[in-house]
């Protein structure tokens, strides 16, 4: 039964993308899907800090930023919220910028875990 749930958001997820970008989306394997998975499997293996892949997340431009400002933070450590806001000079946009980081679909390569309240 999980499996099945799991397959309908991938297929919701896929079903957006496509409308949002207006293109079709393949199936499987290809380059960036190899790489990121090689990246991933290095980082949980503590071989690698950083993230290569080329990533094109969808959001607005306010959420762009924030996960931009996310890629800036270090393997290994952490900010807050506020801090985060801060940095964007968006000091009273805390809930905003916490909002931005929970719909962020890459995570672990886009480090939202980094962020702490």
């Amino acid at each position: 039964m999980e499996f099945n749930s799991q397959t309908s958001r991938l297929d919701k997820a896929i079903t957006d993308l496509e409308k949002h970008l207006k293109i079709v989306v393949s199936r499987g394997l290809n380059e960036h899907i190899e790489q990121a998975k090689n990246e991933l499997q290095a980082y949980f293996n503590a071989q690698q800090k950083q993230f290569n892949v080329v990533l094109a997340p969808q959001g607005s431009a306010f959420q762009q930023s924030v996960w931009q400002a996310l890629q800036t933070i270090s393997y290994g450590k952490t900010t807050s919220y506020l801090e985060q806001a801060q940095s964007l000079g968006k000091a009273s946009a805390v809930r905003a910028i916490a909002n931005a980081n929970g719909a962020n679909k890459i995570s672990i390569i886009i480090p939202c875990h980094r962020v702490i309240w």
